[in-house]
């Protein structure tokens, strides 16, 4: 697959550049720059420790070379570890970077690659077998300038000697860009290619056309690589390299809690625990140690057990608000470390309302109070909106067949098996996230398909995710894998949307999220087989207790299913042909642009007396269901809400101080009042609001003397 998808990159190149030998090459001219400095330019940044080595054959940036630059080309550099790294073998190659300048701001798409150093004649090494390239990056450039461009590898590439590292630009340029080099002309160095017909250009040799000499370079292309060295005690094991999973890289504002994710990356087998630690100005303190991070891989052919991985549950009420540092470190049996960082901002008291009535799931006739908890002190209002839902939705996602996806021998339609060697049958993954992700496009995110100035299809979206989630390596796509690769496809693709997930999702939270939020959601099923499906739908409510019916795009059929989800004993599972699965993850892409409407019922500007609002419904459709929001800000202007999900009913109306729904108001009433607010029984008929017996917003024992008071002709007529 690696050779394949190289080979196709160079196809795209020689399809949109032609023979455009000589002219756009001879125009290069060359200029000796002044003072400068460069700005690094990263969308998905690699992990750096201590032990991190530049690997580079040039001697400094020096020269310009403007006019030689026209897109749609393949740069290739010998780098030798050991010439700058002690210790050199195995190394871990991590990112790639070919420094340039820019006359104007403009886009520029990138992959690059790692190949061996072809050694045929030991005095000239040539670009040899390909081990591996990275999916395409597309980069902005903002303005004017001297950019380092660094792109990472999908994951680390351990090379064992010198190597060529390549920097593959899909794109015609518009913004006048200029490569760099130094002034020692050395042969067997600096390669390009935009010909197939003219093949490799030794760029540190007299460069001819037709026999006649037309350009010379100046010296070495600048074209450096970092990795990191395994020295020569490390065995077959490269040294662990540690990414984020959560919190995401847009995830710079903390709420209260959080869950800490980390995914090791480099493929060591000997990670013996990773320690979690923060760093709100008093010195890094644990949070926590995880010793074992299996994390599930689910591939529609085997069982899949839950497990986290290299995760943990972070509550950081107690802590001040303000900017974190949160590290991990990554420790292994031979004493090698390494850690990665992020800058975070604890927000230990969020704006997050809780709605304390009404009560989800409860149904609603007359007025509803709502009464709202917050324990941000800085809350300067609250919002109550209303969404009604149809008992029906769906979404309309892509049908793929996972079989016609993994192909090696170019027979997309032999079902890609197993026993022929081929990886259709543990495409789930990257089947379900490619549907996720052209559902995105169809809303109007089309940059997350594009490729340069190509647009690509679903299969070939799923073929670079399969990339990305190492699909095949690990026969199957691991969770932690999925997401981070999900993050950084949306990362190379314009960044718009985000990634989120939840672990053992309730009913109630899958359906506030695909149907009120409108998220595209992916779950993580285990059991046998564990795999992936991603979320169309909705038919009706309940249709046993506790039972549903979710609409699910099956990538083992490649169709649109209909199938149980229930919630018993506290597990959340799916059936599919015959077989309960367990719902251990639910992962969904969102927009925060993505614009929804929701009705505005009201606000409350003063918090002195609680958050509250009384809310007169109008005339409503017997049995619509609604999602009930509360929405706040705070002087940071952090943002949050809840929602409760509930019915309109009024078929059963129940008379004032009529609590147990035996049709009068009496004694028995009074009792059954006392038993709900001072020892916790049941709720009044019709929903918890209706305690409300003095109508002043709140259920307390006041409401109990009022309709003492009521019985006994001593006050008014209860509020419900």
């Amino acid at each position: 697959m690696r050779l394949y998808r190289s080979i196709q990159a160079l196809a795209i190149v020689i399809l949109f550049a032609g023979a455009v030998w000589p002219a756009e090459k001879r125009a290069g001219r060359v200029e000796k720059i002044g003072e400068f400095s460069p700005t690094d330019i990263r969308i998905a940044q690699r992990m750096a420790t201590a032990d991190t080595c530049i690997v580079r054959s040039d001697a400094g940036i020096i020269m310009r070379i403007d006019g030689w630059v026209i897109g749609q080309e393949l740069y290739k550099q010998y780098l030798d570890p050991a010439a700058s790294c002690e210790n050199p073998y195995p190394f871990s190659v991590l990112e790639i970077n070919m420094p340039m300048i820019f006359d104007a701001p403009g886009d520029i798409v990138v992959s690059v690659d790692v190949e061996a150093a072809d050694l045929t004649d030991p005095t000239c090494p040539v670009p040899g077998q390909l081990i591996d390239s990275s999916v395409w990056w597309q980069y902005t450039i903002p303005a004017a300038g001297l950019y380092n461009i660094w792109v990472p590898l999908d994951e680390p590439v351990v090379v064992n000697g010198p190597f060529f590292a390549g920097f593959l630009i899909s794109n015609t340029l518009t913004m006048n860009a200029a490569v760099l080099t130094d002034t020692s002309r050395v042969p067997c160095v600096s390669y390009n290619i935009w010909d197939s017909e003219i093949g490799f250009v030794d760029l540190g040799q007299y460069i001819y056309d037709d026999g006649q000499f037309y350009f010379e370079w100046p010296g070495r292309l600048v074209l450096y690589a970092s990795g990191v060295p395994g020295g020569n005690d490390s065995g077959t094991d490269p040294l662990p390299q540690l990414e984020w999973v959560s919190p995401a890289i847009d995830d710079s504002v903390l709420y209260e809690s959080t869950e800490l994710w980390a995914v090791e990356t480099s493929g060591s087998r000997i990670v013996d625990y990773v320690i979690f630690e923060f760093n709100s100005g008093s010195g890094f303190q644990s949070i926590g140690m995880v010793y074992d991070g299996v994390a599930t891989t689910r591939n529609g052919v085997d069982p899949a057990t839950p497990s986290a991985g290299y995760s943990l549950p972070w509550n950081f009420a107690s802590l001040p608000e303000g900017p974190c540092t949160i590290r991990v470190t990554a420790i292994d049996t031979l004493g090698r470390s390494s850690s990665v960082e992020r800058v975070v901002i604890l927000e230990p008291t969020p704006p997050i309302p809780y709605i304390v009535n009404p009560s989800p799931w409860s149904t609603f006739c007359s007025s509803i109070h709502f009464f709202v908890n917050c324990s941000d002190e800085d809350i300067s209002s609250v919002e109550f909106k209303g969404r009604a839902i149809p008992d029906d939705f769906t979404i309309g996602l892509y049908e793929v067949d996972q079989t016609l996806l993994g192909d090696v021998d170019h027979d997309p339609y032999d079902g890609n098996s197993i026993a022929n060697g081929e990886f259709g049958e543990y495409y789930c993954g990257p089947a379900a996230a490619a549907v996720a992700i052209q559902e995105w496009y169809d809303r109007g995110y089309t940059e997350l398909m594009q490729s340069g100035a190509a647009t690509l299809g679903i299969a070939a979206v799923a073929e670079s995710l399969a990339v990305m989630f190492q699909t095949r390596a690990n026969e199957g796509t691991r969770d932690d894998l999925l997401v981070r690769g999900l993050q950084q496809w949306i990362a190379a693709h314009g960044g718009r949307v985000s990634v989120d997930f939840k672990r053992s999702p309730k009913y109630v939270g899958l359906r506030t999220w695909v149907q009120d939020d409108e998220r595209v959601v992916l779950l993580g099923l285990g059991g046998d087989p564990g795999l992936w499906v991603a979320v169309d739908g909705f038919l009706d409510w309940e249709t046993a207790p506790n039972t549903y019916l979710v609409s699910i795009m099956n990538p083992l059929t490649g169709s649109v299913q209909d199938v149980p989800f229930r919630e018993s004993g506290g597990v959340t599972e799916m059936q599919i042909t015959g077989e309960w699965h367990s719902v251990d993850l639910m992962v969904s892409l969102l927009a925060p642009d993505w614009s929804l409407t929701r009705a505005l019922l009201g606000k409350d500007l003063n918090g002195a007396d609680g958050w509250s609002y009384l809310w007169t419904p109008h005339p409503l459709t017997e049995g619509d269901w609604f999602f009930m929001w509360a929405a706040t800000e705070d002087a940071n202007r952090y943002a949050g809400h809840t929602s409760v999900l509930m019915q309109y009913i009024c078929e059963n109306t129940f008379s004032a101080g009529d609590y147990n729904g035996d049709g009068g108001a009496d004694i028995v009433d009074l009792y059954y009042m006392i038993q709900y607010i001072t020892l916790g029984g049941p709720a009044p008929a019709g929903g918890p609001q209706r305690a409300d017996a003095n109508c002043d917003t709140y259920i307390n024992i006041a409401d109990i003397v009022y309709f003492m008071n009521y019985l006994y002709g001593t006050a008014s007529t209860p509020c419900y």
